[in-house]
């Protein structure tokens, strides 16, 4: 007891840092989970892509409509017709896209001559594919007016082509099942959880390790009738209702923000659950850095970096989806990577049933596996440190 009291002395001692660290952390986890959200919300938004064109077929009409269009379309950027400043726009990425509309363009292609609209783009750029394609429709649809009746003006074909070009499909991302969670707010609120998690969790155990740590204490603990073990014990127990604290904040958070919505969706246990794997994931991070690391500077260091190595490597920050084949390699030995993995999975629920949560248990499983060997190789450590320390 003596032990565990003075636990949480240490951590009231230094509750200023940690909960101004953890208020801003978790104002992180909230602002970046809703941008996140909203962004994959209007994922199928046509991209406004920064073009430059140059028109020296200023007096035919088909050019001039093409250029409105393309206007409407993407963002232009007003540039000389000079060499050297675009190059330098395309260098500066002003521009992604430059169009050259030559002489006679509007008078050849309407008397089936085919001429060529030149091109410059952004080496390897993906953008130029969207731009040819609005070029592509805008000239086809020209030309099936021109041949369906060569008797249009070309003033009559640009008001027709644009006037069918107006008309946009709707597009709406479905998803069939019991359930329709995939990418909400609060299924990016719980991967970023995993920030606020590591760092907070991270720096409170660390903070305690280091007090009782200091060569004095330490020395005084071992020759004190309470065996180590216990104090160990009392030591483990303490980080872990921190570690349980900071948990059971989180989810409050979350049912505060998201309420029914969360709570009706069948998912709080399943995002409860991992998280909480987690937690004790971070307790164990926390109590092998606090093992190491000698003074408060130390420590704010080693938890900036491990925190946002593990997410980066995980796929909090950067989505799993996109990370490179070597980088998923390396990640899948992280504990990050099995609860985002869990994480996305449980967001992406159709329907709950045998096969759709094994997955996520085996997820779940892993991570309390790395929790478990990283205490026990922190206590071998400690042990073999006791006995050089009595030897």
């Amino acid at each position: 007891m003596p032990v565990f009291t003075a636990y949480f002395k240490v951590v009231r001692a230094a509750k200023v840092p940690l909960l101004l660290n953890l208020g801003i952390f978790l104002l992180l986890a909230v602002l970046l989970s809703g941008a996140a959200s909203e962004q994959e919300a209007q994922f199928f938004a046509a991209s406004k892509i920064p073009f430059a064109l140059i028109n020296e077929d200023e007096e035919g009409a088909l050019a001039r409509g093409l250029a409105e269009f393309l206007a409407e379309k993407g963002r232009q950027v007003p540039l000389a017709a000079e060499r050297e400043t675009l190059q330098d726009a395309l260098f500066f990425r002003t521009v992604e896209y430059i169009a050259v509309i030559p002489r006679h363009f509007s008078e050849r292609f309407l008397a089936g001559e085919n001429p060529r609209i030149e091109k410059v783009i952004v080496p390897d750029s993906t953008s130029s594919y969207y731009v040819d394609q609005q070029i592509n429709k805008f000239l086809n649809t020209a030309l099936l007016y021109h041949l369906a009746d060569q008797a249009l003006s070309e003033d009559e074909i640009i008001e027709l082509v644009q006037e069918d070009l107006k008309q946009e499909t709707k597009v709406e991302i479905l998803t069939f099942g019991e359930v329709d969670n995939f990418e909400t707010d609060y299924h990016f609120y719980f991967r970023y959880a995993a920030y606020v998690l590591l760092s907070v969790i991270i720096a409170g155990i660390s903070t305690v390790m280091i007090s009782f740590n200091k060569p004095d204490l330490y020395l005084r603990n071992l020759s004190a009738p309470t065996s180590i073990r216990r104090v160990n014990g009392a030591l483990l127990a303490g980080h872990l209702l921190f570690a349980l604290a900071i948990w059971l904040l989180l989810l409050f958070l979350a049912a505060a923000l998201y309420r029914g919505r969360l709570l009706n969706s069948g998912l709080m246990g399943f995002f409860s659950l991992n998280t909480l794997a987690f937690t004790f994931v971070c307790a164990s991070i926390g109590f092998a850095v606090g093992g190491l690391v000698k003074n408060h500077d130390t420590m704010v260091g080693a938890v900036q970096v491990i925190a946002l190595g593990l997410n980066f490597l995980g796929g909090v920050f950067v989505p799993q989806a996109v990370l490179g084949r070597s980088v998923l390699a390396v990640a899948k030995f992280l504990p990050s990577f099995w609860f985002v993995r869990a994480n996305d999975l449980i967001g992406g629920l159709g329907s709950i049933n045998k096969d759709a949560v094994k997955p996520i248990y085996e997820s779940i499983f892993l991570q309390l596996g790395f929790a478990a060997a990283i205490f026990a190789a922190v206590l071998l450590f400690r042990k073999g440190k006791r006995k050089s320390h009595l030897a």
